[in-house]
C-alpha cells in the first residue's frame, strides 16, 4: 500500500484493522514513509478486501500491489488504480457494454 500524504503510521494500522476486523489481518507495518505491508491469513481474504475497493484513506486513494519477495521496495510500480465513476444523464443507448466500447473508442 502507498499513500501520497505523510500519514502516522500507528493511525493506519489502527484504521484498516478496524475497518477489515482483526481476524483477517495478520499485521499491518510500515515499510518505509508512506509504504505499508498488510499480512492477509489466506490470499482468499485479501482478494475479497482488496476486490471491495477501490480503498481511500483520508481523502486519499490508496494502491495496492501483491507482495513479490523477489522485489525491493523501490521496485514496485503503481502506474494505474481501479476507481469508481457515477455518470449521471448518460443517454439510455450508452447503456450497454458494446454501446460504450463502440462510443469511447476502448476495447
Amino acid at each position: 500500500m502507498i499513500s501520497s500524504k505523510s500519514i502516522d503510521d500507528n493511525v493506519v494500522v489502527r484504521a484498516f484493522q478496524g475497518i477489515w476486523k482483526k481476524d483477517k489481518v495478520v499485521s499491518i507495518f510500515a515499510l518505509k514513509a508512506n509504504y505499508y505491508q498488510i499480512k492477509f491469513p489466506t490470499d482468499e481474504i485479501r482478494n475479497d478486501i482488496l476486490s471491495r475497493g477501490p480503498w481511500t484513506f483520508k481523502d486519499d486513494w490508496l494502491a495496492f500491489r501483491t507482495f513479490n519477495p523477489n522485489y525491493n521496495i523501490d521496485d514496485y510500480t503503481f502506474t494505474s488504480i481501479n476507481i469508481w465513476v457515477r455518470i449521471y444523464g448518460v443517454p439510455l443507448i450508452l447503456m450497454d457494454d458494446d454501446n460504450i466500447t463502440h462510443h469511447t473508442g476502448l476495447s
